[in-house]
């Protein structure tokens, strides 16, 4: 009987111990789990001290402009980063602001380059206020230098205000003009014997529209012509303004279009340059020989570029630069 009860208890003891040892494996491995997504998901940008000579200001924006940036990245976005995946940011449009005009007194900075290739865009009045801060740059008399291997209508907005514009040999520039698609349900309801109650005063009060009608009234239509109108004519005057062009040559009507790009054999890129929509062409290869001939070059041997947002780290509190900017209007 004895010997039974000395076999239980080093059973019950060697079970014990297991179960600790287990237990503690899993808690370390929760720790180290815990600490390895506390330094994905934290800034891992630390405030540094930048001093000497920087060369140019680089704004690579692999995303879009909003308001504020995200505090963090999701852990999808951070598992794509690691795995060197393309990840849409999105980028404080006060911060690009803040490093530009820092950057327009700052001796350390010598230009600006801006790398648009994986720009997204932004809204007009965020894509007008970096715009205006460039051209405020500018006064500096230091070289602004856009590229892109393509240019969508977003992106050639903000290549518009720069010095030189520099386009892939075989790129082009994508400018369309503005639209907007609604889509409509009312005949999807009545199908689906679902009856909408809605309450509306005013002829133009279109928001609910799409529940009431399989298409746009003249009035919803009228009145979207009428902004996008505008916001278009703004585009264009900003495009003519900052390249000293015309509008046909922004963007050509139908039938001159065809007649000139069938006089040019179908070279879409070379109808660009012809419209002096750029400035000149060159690849990935000849821009940075450019860039580093007018910056120097860094430790690596390459162009001599400070990341926006290494400099942004080195700076003050945004509000302080960007709350005593006034954007004028584009048309003054």
């Amino acid at each position: 009987m004895n010997v039974i009860l000395s076999v239980l208890k080093f059973c019950c003891k060697a079970l014990n111990f297991i179960r600790n040892l287990v237990m503690n494996f899993v808690f370390l491995l929760f720790v180290l789990a815990l600490i390895v997504l506390v330094s994905l998901f934290s800034d891992g940008k630390k405030s540094q001290v930048l001093s000497g000579d920087q060369g140019a200001l680089y704004l690579n924006l692999t995303g879009y402009l909003a308001d504020n940036t995200e505090d963090m990245l999701s852990w999808q976005e951070e598992f794509q980063r690691l795995n060197d995946e393309k990840v849409s940011y999105k980028y404080s449009t006060f911060d690009v602001v803040q490093s530009i005009l820092s950057a327009k007194d700052d001796e350390r900075i010598r230009g600006l380059v801006l790398n648009l290739n994986d720009f997204e865009g932004g809204d007009l009045p965020s894509l007008e206020y970096v715009g205006k801060a460039i051209q405020s740059f500018k006064e500096s008399e230091k070289p602004v230098i856009a590229y892109a291997d393509n240019y969508t209508q977003a992106q050639y907005f903000l290549a518009s205000f720069a010095d030189d514009i520099y386009l892939n040999p075989i790129g082009q520039v994508g400018i369309q003009g503005l639209r907007q698609e609604n889509l409509y349900f009312k005949s999807m309801l009545e199908k689906l014997e679902i009856t909408p109650h809605i309450f509306r005063v005013g002829t133009y009060k279109s928001a609910v529209e799409p529940f009431l009608r399989d298409d746009m009234s003249p009035e919803a239509k009228a009145n979207m012509q009428k902004w996008l109108g505008g916001m278009w004519q703004n585009y264009m005057q900003t495009l003519i303004a900052n390249r000293h062009i015309t509008a046909n040559d922004v963007l050509p009507n139908a039938q001159k279009y065809i007649s000139d790009l069938k006089a040019l054999k179908g070279d879409e890129t070379a109808y660009v340059k012809k419209r002096q929509l750029v400035t000149q062409f060159a690849t990935r290869l000849d821009l940075d020989k450019k860039l580093t001939a007018l910056f120097g070059q860094d430790e690596e041997g390459k162009a001599k570029l400070l990341d926006f947002e290494d400099y942004l780290s080195d700076l003050g509190d945004r509000f302080s630069v960007c709350l005593l900017y006034t954007s004028p209007s584009p048309r003054d």
